[in-house]
């Protein structure tokens, strides 16, 4: 199945779920599929994905759209497929928004924390620049460190794979 046609089925059961419990929830979701060649179908709405180039050094930054699940009972026609390619070399990093919303340890707490506080996506992105072409679990360290002066509030999860072949 394509991702978009696997999110309407997904999608479904969870806004069923959520209507039984009685809850005012939804999930953001981006669902990959990798084929043989470097390529990935994707689809969803969740954080934006990140590539490192080896060939240019730089990060190419890919947005996600489509629709948060459990908010309509069928997301048909909201969800699309996209395509990105990995090179050889390159990098995919894959994050949740506990890494960008995590907030200087000694930042006041209150509604609408200033984003000269947070993480930040750029900042990821910065650091991912300076990494990209070193190992994976170097790269995972190295934004676990620089995280480390912040409070998180949320999940912290990355996926950060590179293509070889």
């Amino acid at each position: 199945a394509k991702p978009s046609e696997l999110l309407v089925h997904v999608n479904s059961v969870i806004s069923e779920n959520i209507k039984k419990v009685g809850g005012d929830k939804y999930m953001t979701i981006t669902v990959m599929a990798c084929i043989r060649d470097g390529r990935f179908h994707y689809s969803g709405l969740h954080q934006d994905i990140m590539i490192y180039r080896l060939r240019s050094r730089s990060v190419e930054v890919f947005e996600t759209d489509g629709m948060w699940l459990g908010i309509y009972s069928n997301i048909q026609g909201m969800v699309s497929d996209s395509t990105l390619t990995l090179g050889v070399g390159d990098t995919l990093l894959l994050f949740t928004d506990g890494i960008t919303e995590a907030m200087k340890a000694d930042s006041p707490v209150g509604p609408s924390p200033s984003e000269q506080n947070m993480f930040g996506q750029n900042r990821l992105r910065d650091i991912f620049l300076r990494l990209g072409d070193r190992s994976t679990e170097e790269i995972k360290a190295g934004i676990l460190k620089e995280l480390s002066s912040y409070s998180t509030y949320d999940d912290v999860t990355m996926m950060i794979l590179t293509r070889r072949v």
